[in-house]
């Protein structure tokens, strides 16, 4: 595997949730039932990065990352991490 590159092995093989294989290999519609579903925006891939900063890096998709991006932010300030 190249390095950088995401494993999306079985149970997120890579410390990864279904959220962010999806934002990093580009599959919008896989993103839309998470939102509904209310996943947990904040968790961290365990190379500590953002469902949105792997729609960025990997997906190659800034406006995915923007609005991942945003409900990241609302989350935090939702649960008392960001002011």
């Amino acid at each position: 595997m190249e390095e950088g590159s995401l494993s999306h092995g079985p149970n997120g093989a890579a410390g990864e949730t279904a959220l962010h294989a999806a934002a990093g290999s580009r599959a919008r519609p896989a993103i839309r039932p998470a939102r509904a579903a209310l996943a947990d925006f904040l968790i961290r891939d365990q190379q500590g990065r953002f469902a949105s900063e792997l729609a960025y890096l990997y997906g190659e998709d800034p406006a995915m990352a923007h609005l991942l991006g945003i409900k990241e932010r609302k989350d935090a300030i939702a649960n008392g991490a960001a002011t």
